[in-house]
């Protein structure tokens, strides 16, 4: 049975993970197949995984946090993890739930003290392009998802992956492709920040390369 064709990247994923277990592809990500709802777990966690590395396109450099009415924090709910940074370096600060905690003062209003936050914000964007806020990763990023999260759907179901799927050496090429678009991207903003006097560069938050 040939794979519908479709316009959701995640859909495409998911039927490319089933297809690797020997399993039809599926019209909808709520088919209500075990399976599919599987793949589509495993898909949204090695995502996560994935962008919590800190990459170059979900990287907010030098943010400044905006402090609400109540004198609060607030940090985005798409935060993955934040960096104080700039001249909030050493302040005592760390987030604690959806807020910027003061962990001298056992407070969550830091705004009086603290009026201006500078953080390198690392977000979580969606594996497809959201119609308001057009944010995702990008494709490069969504080839080296799908086959480590092929990979792990396949020794779970199978216990081997090389019988239908993706090898260690296809991840591994992956991985290269992502790191050397990401470089690209990278050399691109900083001559950018160059033009613009701008200092703060991107930086890799030691991930595993």
């Amino acid at each position: 049975m040939a794979i519908p064709q479709v316009t959701n990247p995640k859909l495409e994923a998911v039927n490319i993970m089933l297809s690797c277990i020997g399993e039809s592809p599926v019209n909808s990500l709520v088919s209500g197949l075990a399976d599919a709802e599987a793949a589509e777990l495993i898909l949204n966690r090695v995502s996560k995984e994935s962008q919590t590395e800190g990459w170059h396109f979900n990287t907010r450099i030098n943010y400044t946090m905006p402090v609400d009415e109540a004198d609060q924090i607030p940090v985005p709910t798409n935060t993955l993890r934040l960096n104080l940074t700039d001249i909030s370096r050493g302040y005592p600060l760390t987030q604690r739930g959806s807020y910027l905690y003061d962990y001298e003062e056992n407070s969550y209003i830091v705004g009086v003290k603290y009026p201006t936050v500078k953080v390198d914000l690392v977000e979580q964007l969606g594996f497809n392009e959201d119609a308001a806020a057009r944010e995702a990763i990008p494709e490069y990023m969504r080839r080296y998802i799908s086959i480590r999260a092929a990979r792990v759907f396949i020794s779970r179901h199978l216990g081997s992956e090389n019988i239908y799927g993706f090898t260690e050496k296809d991840e591994a090429i992956a991985r290269g492709e992502l790191k050397q678009a990401e470089s690209r991207a990278q050399q691109f903003s900083i001559f950018d920040h160059h033009t613009k006097g701008v200092n703060a560069l991107y930086t890799s938050y030691n991930r595993l390369i």
